[in-house]
């Protein structure tokens, strides 16, 4: 399971001049794991990060060092989890009161998503 997140347009300005603009756009690893309860819960695996530099509404040159563009992928990563777990929070899994699951796994079959366990 993935999910994608589109772009992100950040602008940075030196005072008023725009300085930079940068697209921010991500995949992130879903995966169903136990709650300490027993119930299930969507967690969010390492994300990929692109960062795209733009040229469009810049004043001036857009020439970022490498240390400038490392700043602003840490800064699109620290978004990107931001964004990716309080997403993957709002999504609402079943639960049976008392009932616990243990040994989850997902898989895809035939275009269906498989959750497996031992319920307990």
């Amino acid at each position: 399971l993935k999910m994608t997140i589109g772009d992100l347009i950040t602008t940075f300005k030196n005072g008023e001049s725009i300085a930079t603009q940068v697209a921010i756009n991500a995949q992130v690893e879903l995966k169903v794991v136990a709650a300490p309860d027993g119930g299930l819960r969507l967690d969010v695996g390492a994300p990929t990060t692109y960062v795209d530099i733009l040229d469009e509404n810049v004043d001036g040159a857009n020439a970022l060092s490498n240390a400038q563009f490392e700043a602003i992928a840490t800064f699109a990563l620290g978004r990107v989890v931001a964004v990716g777990s309080g997403s993957v929070g709002a999504i609402p899994l079943p639960a049976a009161g008392g009932v616990a699951v243990k040994n989850v796994q997902v898989t895809q079959q035939t275009g269906y998503l498989v959750v497996d366990g031992d319920v307990q």
